[in-house]
């Protein structure tokens, strides 16, 4: 690993949106961690969707090489259309979060079912592929749409990874989540409470067309919503002011994520955002 530290009295860099391959990212836990330690990154929360069952190998490697790794979850939920929620554990340890895996299994099931159906899609319009070579390149307790992208890109159908992610997210296969096995966003709010977390409202920017953010959010921080992603490169600088004005308002805490997911994204930079990384990281440990 190439050593990119900050020498003592430089500033920190945070990333509290990190995805490994236990979901739809592409590096293991570990190599998550070690690609934070080689970009200087201090601190980062390991926030895969719909799983924790990655922390405990992040959170050891991170003890290794002097990462320190917040225990996290992005968790789909839905209220008309899609809406993530992070949640952040400081101070938990994987057992302690067991039940939450437990809580999230329907979920999981159900992006599995998902992919499933994205397959039959890509059947029907002449695409080679077969659930059980899908299957095969799964690395977590569900199978990721990561998976069919990887077959795709074995069997020559697409040139790599981010032109097969483009086609699966086109309207053709871009298949909506059930609502059988999403929960609310008021739910999982409530949910990472119960297990002593801290809920976060994640890259709000997209959600800025689809709802009156402040009735939104307001909602959520009626329900235990403790803060906002509002560094993140999918918020953009306008919708950064005006989010950190409604974090302000509620009084919730504002957080920096870049929601890495793949091996050439950049870990720990937000174009255009020089934060307190104190006064972040204090704001989910407090």
């Amino acid at each position: 690993m190439e050593q990119k530290h900050q020498d003592q009295g430089q500033k920190r860099g945070i990333d509290l949106h990190v995805h490994t391959y236990v979901s739809d990212g592409y590096l293991s836990p570990s190599e998550a961690v070690e690609r934070a330690y080689d970009s200087g990154v201090d601190t980062i929360a390991i926030t895969d969707h719909d799983t924790v069952s990655g922390l405990e190998e992040a959170m050891q490697r991170g003890k290794e090489i002097g990462v320190d790794v917040i225990p996290g979850v992005e968790i789909s939920a839905r209220n008309g259309s899609s809406v993530h929620i992070l949640g952040y554990f400081p101070g938990k340890t994987p057992a302690d979060l067991s039940g939450v895996e437990d809580y999230l299994e329907k979920t999981q099931n159900g992006r599995t079912q998902r992919t499933y159906h994205q397959i039959e899609l890509l059947n029907q319009d002449g695409y080679d592929i077969s659930r059980e070579e899908v299957d095969s390149c799964r690395k977590g307790v569900y199978t990721p749409k990561n998976a069919i992208v990887d077959v795709l890109v074995n069997k020559g159908h697409v040139k790599d990874d981010k032109e097969g992610l483009a086609l699966l997210e086109s309207s053709r296969y871009d298949v909506p989540y059930s609502p059988e096995w999403v929960v609310t966003p008021e739910e999982a709010v409530e949910m990472i409470t119960s297990y002593g977390g801290k809920a976060v409202l994640a890259h709000p920017g997209k959600l800025m067309k689809r709802y009156d953010i402040n009735d939104f959010v307001g909602k959520l921080a009626d329900a235990g919503l403790k803060g906002i992603e509002v560094y993140s490169p999918k918020n953009s600088v306008g919708q950064r002011e005006q989010l950190a004005e409604i974090a302000n308002n509620y009084g919730l805490f504002m957080t920096y994520g870049t929601d890495f997911h793949r091996r050439n994204h950049d870990m720990g930079s937000v174009a255009g955002s020089e934060v307190d990384a104190e006064c972040i990281i204090e704001g989910v440990r407090g």
